[in-house]
């Protein structure tokens, strides 16, 4: 055998174990495992969602500011149920007002000049970095907005770090942004916590805020993390490959912490190990 037919030979057998990638015996797309994917329909807070546009329900109109803060254990949904909302708000308003949605996660951006830098920089990517304080980026903020007549529809995910940071003092300038103008209504608000917040605000600033104006979400149970992992395994999987049976001990497995993102990644981690094996359905034994 020559040299060369060797090394092919030798090349093949090194790289035949790369064969299953991409072969797609289970797994058509993967976004749906991913912990930033929304999905269209949100399973198990039909009721959350109705709440929230109760107490949204103004908001069309254009003098009018709402806000509300959602609250709950690991992995119940807050996000994606803010999410969701939003853009659907968006899709069924839109004709009537102009929305702007922006998220900061504040345990990435903890301080209150990163959450304005990053509301600014949003609203205008060109805005400078340095060299504003916060007052004047507030302005800048409202001066964005009312020239594009667009209303801000604020989320500001894990709430706690900055509270920790700044004692509620972002959230009171936000809420008082429209204080002895002509013109209102430029931002709503979203606030989202593992901890109950609202018990964290000084006086003045619940005031506004309204104590009333907060959802808690309880732990997904056995039946509705089952829900979760059937609807993400519809989206992710090819037809068939995941049988009821397998949902139903991931729900059962899941609920022991009630939390979505453990559902979603036992699911992801059985079918991983399916492919592994070769097999083009995941078993029970597989979770």
């Amino acid at each position: 055998m020559s040299g060369l037919a060797c090394g092919e030979e030798k090349g093949e057998n090194v790289t035949g174990y790369l064969d299953r990638i991409g072969a797609g015996l289970i797994l058509s797309n993967a976004e749906p495992f991913s912990y930033d994917y929304v999905p269209d329909l949100i399973v198990g807070r039909d009721s959350q969602l109705s709440q929230l546009a109760a107490i949204f329900q103004q908001i069309d109109d254009h003098s009018v500011s709402c806000r509300v803060a959602i609250t709950g254990n690991v992995g119940c949904g807050k996000t994606v149920l803010s999410h969701v909302f939003s853009r659907d708000l968006q899709r069924h308003l839109g004709s009537r007002r102009d929305f702007k949605i922006v998220h900061v996660n504040c345990r990435n951006h903890p301080s209150k000049s990163q959450v304005l830098q990053r509301i600014v920089t949003s609203l205008d990517s060109r805005h400078p970095e340095r060299g504003f304080g916060s007052g004047e980026i507030l302005q800048s903020i409202r001066k964005q907005l009312q020239s594009s007549r667009e209303h801000l529809i604020l989320i500001l995910d894990e709430v706690d770090h900055l509270l920790r940071a700044d004692k509620g003092d972002l959230l009171y300038q936000l809420l008082r942004i429209d204080e002895g103008r002509e013109s209102r209504g430029t931002i709503s608000l979203i606030i989202i916590s593992q901890e109950q917040v609202l018990d964290q605000l000084e006086g003045a600033v619940l005031s506004r805020f309204g104590r009333s104006n907060h959802i808690r979400l309880e732990p997904y149970d056995a039946s509705e993390l089952e829900a979760i992992a059937k609807q993400r395994a519809k989206l992710a999987c090819k037809e068939g490959t995941v049988p009821d049976g397998v949902l139903r001990t991931i729900g059962q497995r899941a609920s022991e912490t009630g939390d979505a993102r453990v559902a979603i990644e036992l699911l992801e981690n059985s079918v991983k190990q399916a492919e592994k094996a070769g097999r083009a359905e995941v078993l029970s034994d597989d979770v």
